[in-house]
């Protein structure tokens, strides 16, 4: 068995020991089924003018059939959306897709609260006019081998050119669950013309831990006009809300990449923060890339000296070895060199101190613990998620915890 479903089984216990008995009847805590995604290219251009065809690949860890008599008709099905921008997985997607959902999950005696608006795919403000179903609700997909196997076709025909990224969406109501696809699709009506579409981006980088004596290597794919250029921006998860602290500015991108090193420095040390690549592109259009994982600024070096991580949970870097019988000069892993002080510098000159508050658009819901797109420990801002980190799993079960609370619409 996954970690992930044994940390989701875990989590379902523990909602089961806060809600009352008729939450817990049927499939309150059975373990939702994600849909899982083949690691995809960084960039996928989808050029119309030969195929207005994207076709998706995913999997599924198990089938997932046996409905409970409590449930919705359609449970236990999988359905895909394309989103015209990316976000953080600080900020949660709407928890279901239209208020007859609603209605159905309600009609099961599901539903005992009022659901905001924010929380509702189709009445969302923060979302509209940036959602795409690529599969309808009516055609959600039975969560088995063979569905999976096939994959999913997503028709662009009818949709706005420019950059997407695609989520997936387990419908088992009450507690619906996402699923995070890496990189982004670029829709074009002509490729040999970028002035037609905005830039698009993806942030590749997937470090858990930044120790002070290390960079931060911030990687990704762009697909953007000659000229175009990248913003390099953190934010504090622990805020209520994202404020974007820019690191670096207007680094200049050459060919279809990036790769822009933040060093750590007194501000960022001993926080989990949120990362954040923005592309502008000569006609002022900017796409905003979000790293997938929370790193860790660690206040540690990656090979601590004797005493330095007494009395803390400190695990160093397995790379490290250390004579016991030679003092206590570490040897940094990636260099060979033995280890001192690290210099600590900040952000760029130009942009020291600088910070952009995040809107609705780019910080919805931000204190909760996630893989991805779980929002805030806050119930009407949480859109559980699944993706291939355990953390992912752990988010869900806060956030199952908070979605029980969750209120109907009238």
């Amino acid at each position: 068995m996954s970690t992930r479903r044994i940390l989701l089984i875990t989590a379902a216990t523990a909602v089961a020991l806060t809600v009352s008995a008729s939450a817990r009847a049927g499939n309150g805590i059975h373990p939702r089924t994600p849909a899982e995604f083949p690691a995809p290219p960084c960039m996928t251009i989808v050029d119309r003018s030969v195929d207005p065809i994207a076709h998706i690949d995913y999997t599924i860890p198990l089938e997932d059939t046996e409905l409970t008599a409590d449930e919705v008709a359609d449970s236990r099905r999988h359905q895909f959306f394309a989103l015209c921008r990316d976000h953080s997985q600080q900020e949660g997607l709407p928890y279901w897709i239209t208020q007859a959902d609603i209605d159905a999950a309600d009609a099961k005696g599901l539903i005992e609260q009022m659901i905001p608006d924010e929380q509702i795919f189709e009445k969302s403000a923060t979302w509209a006019d940036c959602w795409h179903r690529v599969n309808a609700d009516d055609d959600r997909r039975p969560i088995t081998f063979e569905m999976a196997a096939m994959g999913v076709d997503w028709d662009t025909s009818a949709i706005p050119a420019g950059p997407y990224v695609i989520r997936g969406y387990t419908w088992e109501p009450a507690l619906n669950l996402w699923s995070f696809r890496s990189g982004v699709i670029k829709v074009v009506d002509d490729p040999d013309d970028e002035s037609l579409t905005p830039p698009a981006a993806a942030i590749t980088t997937t470090t858990e831990i930044v120790y002070k004596n290390e960079d931060l290597v911030v990687e990704g794919c762009v697909d953007a006009l000659a000229g175009s250029t990248a913003t390099l921006l953190w934010a504090d998860t622990a805020a209520d809300t994202l404020a974007w602290q820019v690191y670096a500015s207007d680094v200049p991108i050459e060919g279809d990449g990036f790769s822009i090193a933040l060093t750590p420095y007194d501000e960022i040390i001993d926080k989990t923060v949120a990362i954040r690549v923005d592309v502008t592109d000569p006609q002022d259009r900017t796409y905003s890339a979000h790293m997938r994982l929370l790193p860790i600024f660690s206040k540690m070096t990656a090979c601590p000296e004797e005493g330095e991580s007494e009395g803390t949970t400190f695990i160093a870097d397995p790379a490290c070895e250390t004579d016991t019988d030679a003092g206590t000069e570490t040897t940094d892993p990636t260099t060979g060199s033995s280890t001192g002080d690290p210099s600590t510098t900040g952000p760029d000159e130009t942009t020291a101190g600088a910070s952009e508050t995040a809107d609705s658009s780019d910080a919805a819901g931000t204190t909760g613990t996630t893989d991805g797109e779980t929002g805030s420990d806050d119930p009407k801002g949480c859109g559980c998620t699944s993706s291939d980190a355990p953390a992912g799993a752990f988010a869900l079960a806060l956030c199952g915890l908070a979605l029980l609370r969750r209120r109907r619409a009238h």
